[in-house]
């Protein structure tokens, strides 16, 4: 179960939703490439949910 501290982090983490490397626009949650240019973001939101898994498992250890 998860504890308060991982939501925590969890909901503080959404305002680092990954935006668009190509326009800037950003991402909107189930997007897995730009709405605006197209370009394919499936890596920039790999390596943001991978960095926040980190993070969290990092405070549990």
């Amino acid at each position: 179960m998860a504890t308060n501290n991982q939501i925590t982090k969890v909901l503080n983490s959404l305002g680092q939703f990954p935006e668009c490397p190509s326009c800037g626009v950003r991402m909107r949650f189930g997007d897995q490439e730009c709405p605006r240019c197209g370009d394919d973001m499936y890596d920039d939101l790999w390596a943001w949910a991978e960095a926040l898994i980190d993070d969290i498992t990092a405070q549990d250890a």
